[in-house]
């Protein structure tokens, strides 16, 4: 029962499909996260926290589409992917 219950859980889902990404990425989306919320007068512990977490998790998420949109998911987060295309582009087209 728990099991049906967490299979289908999409925000588990959504951070496990892209859990590489968060734990690359989260030092540097947190760092911004946390100087803005600051700035912008939130200092509640629980509460930066909270906010810190669900702007990081769904920046990174929204960077990690336009990536695979812009076609540069693999360039940074699977580079020999991207070099073993590359090289079947240049010897498709006979370079």
């Amino acid at each position: 029962m728990e099991h049906e219950v967490l299979a289908n859980n999409r925000l588990l889902n959504l951070c496990g499909r892209h859990s590489m990404e968060i734990y690359v990425l989260h030092a540097f989306v947190q760092l911004l996260s946390r100087e803005t919320l600051v700035f912008l007068g939130i200092t509640n512990f629980c509460l930066n926290i909270l906010i810190n977490l669900a702007v990081t998790i769904f920046l990174i998420v929204v960077c990690v589409f336009f990536m695979k949109m812009l076609h540069l998911y693999n360039i940074f987060f699977k580079p020999v992917f991207f070099l073993k295309d590359s090289k079947n582009l240049w010897v498709d087209k006979g370079l």
